[in-house]
């Protein structure tokens, strides 16, 4: 369900908005139900972010009114597992010419690849070590949460 979402070629090559436009969309990394994920490249700092890309009309509200849609980044940020990837800054992108109307939630970029891919990628070289770690590492995660 790829719903609202704009045309990711869009971003590519655009400065982030809001004050962050030293930083520049120069890979698109995948789409989920509601969203892109870019990454962005600062040369001022010399360092990356992920950029995940909503449109506001797949961003869930509550009952109230509220936006519901920010608990992600929320908590998240107040994990204390290494795992988790910290949200930095979020913005709005608003541009009426093509269409877009979302909001940018803004991540350190950790380059690899997925737990999917890494899985597709070396398939016969999973090690019952390999799982007993990851399972140690996301049994830890889910304590904390």
């Amino acid at each position: 369900m790829r719903k609202n979402l704009p045309d990711k070629e869009f971003f590519i090559g655009k400065p982030l908005p809001g004050g962050m436009g030293h930083y520049v969309i120069d890979e698109y990394i995948n789409s989920g139900g509601n969203a892109h994920m870019f990454r962005a490249y600062s040369s001022a700092l010399n360092h990356y972010m992920a950029c995940k890309i909503i449109p506001k009309a797949n961003l869930p509200v509550n009952k109230l009114g509220q936006d519901a849609w920010f608990i992600e980044p929320q908590k998240a940020n107040s994990l204390t597992n290494p795992m988790v990837v910290k949200c930095s800054h979020h913005l709005l992108w608003k541009d009426n010419t093509h269409g877009i109307d979302c909001f940018v939630l803004c991540y350190e970029y950790v380059k690899g690849k997925n737990l999917a891919e890494y899985i597709k990628d070396n398939k016969n070289e999973i090690s019952i070590a390999f799982v007993l770690d990851f399972l140690k590492s996301i049994l830890a995660l889910l304590h904390e949460m």
